[in-house]
């Protein structure tokens, strides 16, 4: 107290602002000289030779490759099915029971089966996903797509599609 009692009250708050001011002012220089040492550890300078080699870019032979690691035990994808089918629509489900599709023929209206049901004698709908289904034919597995044309799914008759086919 012994500045606040020499000094009038407007030159004490006076006084208190600037030794404020300097201190921020103090604090702020030290957090830009850290900020920029952080900056150069992050960021180290990089060095160049003199006479760069020129570089270049590796050519991967991937037959030779895939020799290091054996042939692939992977099962290749099933084949596209010959049937004359269309798959009009696929709704996949976490639980794989319920999942079903709409599944098509040209002449007849498209019916909507769920996995484990029968389209025809000996084929089955034994998968579900976003852009195809799988099918059982003669303990073979067949994938369906949909089509490319719109035109062919457009032939199917849509409102029969929302029944559940009843065998």
């Amino acid at each position: 107290m012994f500045i606040g009692a020499a000094l009038s009250p407007l030159a004490f708050n006076r006084t208190i602002s600037a030794i404020s001011l300097l201190l921020l002012g103090i604090a702020g220089l030290s957090l830009s000289y850290q900020s920029h040492q952080l900056w150069q550890l992050l960021n180290p300078e990089v060095v160049e030779s003199p006479t760069p080699a020129p570089h270049k870019p590796a050519q991967i032979r991937f037959a030779e490759m895939a020799k290091l690691f054996g042939e692939s035990n992977m099962p290749s994808a099933p084949p596209t099915t010959n049937l004359h089918l269309i798959l009009v629509a696929s709704f996949t489900h976490p639980d794989i029971a319920r999942s079903s599709a709409i599944i098509g023929q040209p002449d007849e209206p498209a019916l909507r089966i769920m996995v484990g049901e029968s389209i025809h004698d000996g084929i089955v709908l034994s998968g579900v996903f976003p852009k195809h289904v799988t099918l059982t034919r003669n303990s073979r597995s067949e994938n369906l797509y949909f089509a490319e044309n719109p035109r062919l799914t457009s032939t199917i008759d849509a409102q029969p599609a929302m029944k559940r086919r009843s065998d």
